[in-house]
């Protein structure tokens, strides 16, 4: 059975067993399914942050393993935003030393982890994104293939955030908060 099975039917005890008996290889880690997916991929989508640390660690995972899409353009990155994983979107980021390319990535529609976020709402995620991309008032304005932005689409809590940074700079303050809770994940290289 694959790796990716066991993470989606969240058999831990498999996949510790591959692990303890060094069944566990990079290919595995990387092997795609049907649709492009990683089991990165998928233990970022079900929030295994203790999965996706051993995937990073064990399969000696870099950037471009940690950025790979699948066909619709979707990353690892883009999914644990996507469904609100903080922590796992933090340890991506980190350990992937993501900079503003990576974090505006967009998938096949030029839609960007930032623009889902605004929409669903998760405002430590929007910070966390605007903060170590360095996002700038072009990245919040991008459009989608529909002519949509990040700010378009943005949820209450996500607009006054970016109506905070574009209309009174407010950025400094909350870059200063978001530095200061990643520091504490640096200890997780």
């Amino acid at each position: 059975m694959s790796l990716i099975i066991y993470i989606q039917t969240v058999n831990i005890e498999e996949i510790q067993k591959k692990i303890k008996n060094g069944k566990l290889k990079k290919e595995d880690i990387i092997m795609k399914d049907n649709n492009g997916r990683t089991a990165l991929y998928w233990a970022s989508y079900y929030g295994h942050l203790e999965i996706v640390k051993l995937l990073i660690t064990l399969g000696n995972l870099q950037k471009k393993d940690i950025m790979m899409k699948d066909i619709f353009g979707e990353t690892s990155l883009f999914i644990a935003s996507w469904y609100g994983h903080l922590e796992i979107v933090k340890l991506l980021i980190i350990i992937g030393n993501l900079q503003k390319e990576d974090i505006m990535m967009n998938d096949n529609y030029n839609q960007t982890a930032l623009y889902w976020e605004s929409i669903r709402g998760h405002l430590e995620i929007v910070k966390l994104l605007i903060t170590i991309g360095n996002l700038q008032k072009e990245d919040i304005m991008m459009k989608d293939n529909y002519g949509h932005s990040a700010y378009s689409v943005a949820s209450s809590p996500i607009k006054q955030l970016f109506n905070n940074i574009l209309f009174n700079g407010s950025i400094n303050d909350m870059i200063k908060d978001i530095q200061q809770s990643t520091t504490l994940l640096c200890d997780i290289k």
